[in-house]
């Protein structure tokens, strides 16, 4: 469990305290004295093992008003959580543990029993003595005499849970001696007495024994019925011993035999395939589908029809094309037979200005005359109806049709309101936008993190080969020792050739002088060889070393190539990746929610574009039925602006306009009467005009021959087009019988599915598919009220049989029996306890008349006495001669492993100073050895290097509890108070090894020096603000800018050195920072942080690198590395502060 952030609501003189982003490692809380730190402390340990008094009253009631707490929010293997406890004000000044209350941060379980789990069983005294240390407490530990504070010592390091193995040692030697005390009552001494004055008494009671005897079988024999008894009457479960539970057994049995009566009354249900009524759904389909194209090539038969009626044919005119030629002919003499009858047209005005007069009142101006007014019949009548009343049913099916367009916009209005307020606050013009954006982002979030990993290795990798090429670029030149060997080598070889050569006092024969020769040239050149042997190795090698480099610094640049592509795609923030990643997962999981309101909007808009079309498609039929209508009025002459009702209104017999044109029919006839000198012509051409349903266009009849003539010609032009929208009206027709025979042959395959089916048509298949559904659903629920009642039941009836009993009905009486049975034996039950006890009330009796039973019951009983004691003596007696075998060993070789790893801590601590913490087997005292493995008393030692004892053991228990699944923070309260800059220096360096190691550590101090200590090591430094200001105006305590060398300028005048000139977010070879991250790990940044400054920097190291190979023949000077501030880095990007210390991938929390 690591700390994250730390909230104070009031508490101590702190109100509205926010310290977030704690680091995972080490946190440096810097302030003066009284700033608020052991408030900080204090308010750890109340929140997570709530407040007390007797720790807490300085704090408690607060200087501001408010809730009483804080909150802490942790980082554990199961999540993340918040923890916060707070005082009610009527607790301020008692011993409570307040509010709790324990919420998880990602989704999860959240409780206040969260919170043991996340303690992992640290109870409050554990915490107070090893995690969360004072400087009081390390105090106490100093002040205390030197035996109590060895014992102290002894017991936090050699025992579990302040439990030491001399005090067990002593535990068992007083143990021994209580079992042997001969005061005690249950001491073996004591117990051997008794039992030998038992066994004298036991020889004077004799008498009695048979009705003792009688009575106890009587008692067995009750406790035997009862038992079995009691044995019946667990057959039967808690339901049946009351009568609600009998009651409701059997209102589920009534429902169950119910439900299984409505399923026998389904019958045998036919077993249709599920795709059965998908199937007649596409034949239904395919059927509508076909009756569409019926109607839509009938209505396009219509039309050909309704256009070739409007092209009248006038078979009157064609009959009489002949006659018209003739009259066309004689036109001139027509002219004379005018004049004639004009006179008598005059007597007709009156009635013609009367029938005008009429249907000028019904809205209808027109031209008639008497005579030329179409005759009104039913076929008119019949034809003009079906265009009026397309026209009517168009308009109907408008209307609704805008109704319901109205009703799909303002849903759709309705739901892009509630879109519109998400999408404009995260900026996307729509949702499916918005999802493709993200989902982009995510993968390139995702790929630039995976990058970052990479560059990382691959600079790790780089630090291991740059450390392995230096080695081996060191071992080009051999050691003095080898080379002092080597050369004695050459020596020798040299000295036995000179001898050989020019030595008189050796050997005296030539053969004997050539093989001495020839061995110092082999001795010598041999040294030679070896020589260049090794320098060629650690050549090879450093090659080898430098070309892998090579190969990573151009994988490190590909890396940053793509990582600049990714960032030229992403949006500039200033946040970390990964925070970006899950903000844009969870962005994306909020868009996702959405969707089914976008899919209804589809919907809707769907809904509006269909009512669209449908208004649209009866606007068109509307307009079509009125282009009809007018054509049927143009047909039989009428005037295209009459209405329907105008219509029905001329119709009728009995209207004014019936009677003035019988009238004029009547004129017209006494008129053609008088004109008995009107020649045959004459009378030709009424007959051709009243043939042809024309009106003459003028009186004249030279016109009128002329017009007859032109409409003889039109007449012969569209008897022509009449016969080619035939010919198309014909195709058609066959189109419509292919289609209507089509959608037969799928009425009869549909016919054909459900007669398969034994059923007469698709609504009868449909209703066997619902009864077979009922039927399913009735029986699972048959099913489970069977499984119900056989649990209440119990063993007395089984799911098999209740199955059996549903067509029986028996169930009721068997009910019945058992509930009989179970009262009878609760009766018996009864009785039988009271015999049992009347019983046992007589054996109380004989056993107070008679005392051998109790006297040879206490004797057994002291003698199982007295065998457990001297067994336990015996296991006492072992594990001592056991505990005292270990102690030899103990005290050798195997110490405790927090020792060991104490003595580690120590080692850094004193820098090697003192090596080792150790406890003699059986005493409470710790000894330490020096670097000289000299033994020293801890209480001989300065109360600054006892500090660090104590610090040390402390990080060993601190690790010990961590390996054993409680890695709870290590909290340090002014503990380096006692500590020099040397001291200090080499404390802060272990408190980062220790942290490297996975432990989160809180440091709380007031002094600058430890501060700065712990600042130059790269560490999250926060500093605590003034609490009026706090309580004021309340801010989050942010993490201080990480730590820079100052810049030592060189002298004037002095010729400098080459310098190597590196960014400062990369340091050299011999970099104080670069030594410490090659001992305690790689800082933990935010992947991607100061990326545009990396890539320069790690090229032009990169390059000089390769520039600088050391020599193999000598040492190169230390050159002084001149730094140069990094570059400006843009406003959009704030770089994370680094720290030295490796977070490692595992962590035991």
């Amino acid at each position: 469990m690591k700390i994250t952030d730390i909230e104070v609501d009031s508490f101590g003189h702190w109100k509205g305290l926010q310290i977030p982003g704690i680091s995972p490692q080490i946190t440096v809380i810097h302030g003066p004295n009284e700033a608020g730190k052991s408030t900080l402390l204090h308010l750890i340990r109340a929140v997570l093992y709530g407040f007390q008094a007797k720790h807490h009253a300085r704090f408690v009631p607060p200087r501001y008003p408010g809730h009483t707490g804080g909150k802490l929010t942790v980082q554990a293997t199961n999540g993340r959580f918040q923890v916060r406890r707070w005082l009610e004000s009527t607790a301020l000044t008692h011993d409570a543990a307040g509010e709790l209350a324990v919420d998880s941060l990602n989704g999860g379980l959240s409780g206040r029993h969260l919170l043991p789990t996340l303690l992992a069983g640290v109870d409050d005294a554990i915490f107070r003595n090893v995690f969360a240390v004072g400087l009081s407490e390390m105090q106490q530990l100093g002040t205390l005499s030197d035996t109590e504070a060895a014992h102290q010592l002894y017991g936090l390091a050699a025992g579990s849970d302040r439990v030491s193995i001399a005090d067990v040692s002593r535990y068992l030697a007083d143990s021994r001696q209580k079992l042997l005390a001969e005061n005690d009552p249950s001491s073996i001494t004591t117990l051997l007495a008794k039992r030998d004055q038992l066994r004298h008494e036991i020889e004077h009671e004799q008498s009695l024994a048979p009705r003792w005897l009688k009575v106890f079988e009587e008692q067995r024999q009750v406790n035997a019925e009862i038992a079995k008894l009691e044995k019946q009457q667990k057959r039967f479960t808690p339901e049946l011993s009351r009568d609600a539970g009998r009651q409701a057994v059997r209102e589920q049995w009534k429902q169950c035999r119910q439900a299984h009566k409505k399923l026998v009354a389904l019958g045998k249900v036919r077993e249709i395939p599920a795709d059965a009524v998908e199937k007649l759904d596409l034949f239904a389909k395919q059927i509508r589908e076909h009756r569409k194209q019926w109607v839509k090539l009938r209505d396009k038969r219509r039309q050909l029809r309704d256009q070739a009626r409007d092209l009248d044919g006038h078979p009157a005119l064609m009959h009489y094309g002949d006659e018209i030629q003739q009259l066309h002919q004689r036109a001139s003499w027509l002219n004379g037979l005018a004049k004639q009858v004009e006179q008598l047209k005059t007597k007709s005005e009156e009635t013609e200005f009367e029938l005008l007069e009429e249907l000028e009142k019904l809205g209808l101006k027109t031209q008639w005359k008497t005579d030329s007014l179409p005759m009104i019949t039913d076929e008119m009548i019949r034809e003009l109806r079906e265009p009026a009343r397309e026209a009517r049913e168009a308009r109907e099916t408008g209307e609704a049709a805008d109704a319901t367009e109205k009703e799909g916009q303002e849903a759709v209005e309705k739901i892009q309101r509630q879109l519109a307020s998400t999408l404009e606050h995260a900026g996307y013009p729509d949702l499916t936008t918005a999802v493709q954006r993200l989902d982009n982002q995510i993968g390139l979030l995702d790929h630039r993190i995976k990058l970052q990993g990479k560059i990382e290795a691959s600079e790790r990798r780089i630090k291991d080969l740059r450390r392995e090429h230096n080695d081996t670029a060191a071992q080009q030149l051999l050691p003095w020792r080898g080379l002092m060997m080597l050369g004695g080598v050459f020596a020798l070889g040299g000295v036995l050739l000179m001898i050989a050569l020019f030595d008189t006092f050796g050997p005296s024969t030539v053969d004997q002088r050539w093989r001495l020769g020839i061995l110092g040239a082999i001795v010598s050149s041999s040294s030679l060889i070896i020589k260049a042997i090794v320098e060629f190795a650690a050549g090879r090698t450093a090659n080898a070393c430098r070309d892998e480099l090579m190969s990573h610094r151009k994988k490190i640049t590909g890396f940053f190539e793509d990582i600049q592509q990714i960032e030229g795609q992403l949006p500039p923030s200033t946040e970390p990746h990964a925070i970006r990643l899950q903000r844009a997962e969870d962005e994306l999981a909020r868009f996702r929610e959405l969707q089914p309101l976008e899919n209804q909007r589809v919907v809707a808009l769907e809904r509006v574009r269909l009512a669209q079309e449908q208004k649209e498609n009866a606007s068109r039929q509307q307009r079509e039925a009125r282009e009809r209508w007018r054509q049927q009025l143009r047909h039989y002459g009428l005037p295209e602006s009459m209405t329907p009702v105008q219509f029905r209104q001329l119709t009728q017999a009995d209207s004014p306009i019936g009677k003035i044109r019988i009238r004029a029919i009547e004129a017209q006839q006494q008129l053609q009467t008088k004109e008995a000198e009107l020649k045959e012509y004459e009378t030709r051409l009424e007959t051709i005009f009243e043939r042809a349903n024309m009106i003459p266009d003028s009186d004249r009849y030279d016109e009128q021959a002329g017009q007859l003539y032109k409409a003889w010609q039109k007449a012969r032009e569209n008897h022509q087009q009449r016969e080619t929208l035939h010919r198309k009206w014909r195709e058609a027709s066959r189109e419509q019988e292919k289609a209507a025979r089509e959608a037969k042959r799928i009425r009869e395959r549909r016919q054909q599915l459900v007669s398969n089916y034994g059923v007469a048509d698709a609504q009868e298949l449909k209703k066997l598919v619902e009864q077979r559904v009922a039927a399913n659903k009735l029986r699972r629920r048959r099913d489970a009220m069977l499984k119900e009642i056989a649990q209440q039941l119990g063993g007395i009836c089984s799911l098999a049989q209740l199955r059996k009993d549903l067509d029986k009905g028996s169930l009721e009486s068997r009910l019945k029996a058992w509930e009989r049975e179970h009262d009878q034996t609760a009766s018996r039950l009864a009785k039988l306890h009271e015999q049992r006890g009347e019983l046992g009330q007589q054996v109380k009796t004989v056993a107070t008349q008679r005392q051998l039973q109790q006297k040879r019951l206490e004797l057994s009983k002291i003698e199982s006495q007295l065998a457990r004691r001297t067994t336990d003596w015996q296991a006492l007696a072992a594990t001592s001669l056991a505990l005292d075998n270990v102690r030899k060993s103990y005290e050798a070789d195997r110490q405790p492993g927090t020792l060991a790893e104490a003595s580690a801590y120590l080692k850094r601590l004193t820098n090697g100073k003192y090596q080792r913490i150790w406890t003699p087997f059986g005493e409470s005292s710790l000894c330490v050895d020096d670097q000289h493995n000299r033994p020293v008393q801890v209480e001989h030692l300065s109360r600054g290097t006892r500090e660090q004892v104590f610090l040390s053991l402390r990080l060993a228990l601190a690790a010990a509890y961590s390996r054993r699944g409680a890695g709870l923070p290590l909290i340090l309260d002014d503990v380096f108070v006692n500590f020099d800059a040397k001291r200090a220096q080499y404390a802060a360096e272990t408190i980062c090894e220790f942290a490297a190691a996975g432990h989160q550590v809180l440091v709380f101090t007031c002094h600058d020096h430890i501060r700065d200590v712990f600042h130059r090591l790269g560490v999250d430094l926060r500093e605590l603000p003034n609490a009026q200001e706090i309580a004021d105006h309340p801010e989050p305590v942010l993490s201080s800018p990480a730590y820079v060398e100052p810049v030592v300028a060189a002298p004037i005048g002095v010729e400098e050195p080459e310098t190597i000139e590196l960014d400062a977010a990369l340091p050299d070879e011999g970099d104080a920072d670069l030594d410490h991250e090659l001992i305690y790990g790689a800082p933990e940044y935010d992947p991607g942080h100061g990326l545009p400054e990396l890539v320069p920097a790690i090229v032009d190291v990169l390059e000089e690198e390769a520039e600088l190979v050391p020599a193999p023949a000598r040492v190169a000077k230390p050159r002084r590395v001149k730094r140069r501030p990094a570059k400006r880095q843009s406003p959009a990007v704030t770089p994370a502060p680094t720290y030295p210390v490796q977070m490692p991938t595992t962590v035991v929390a």
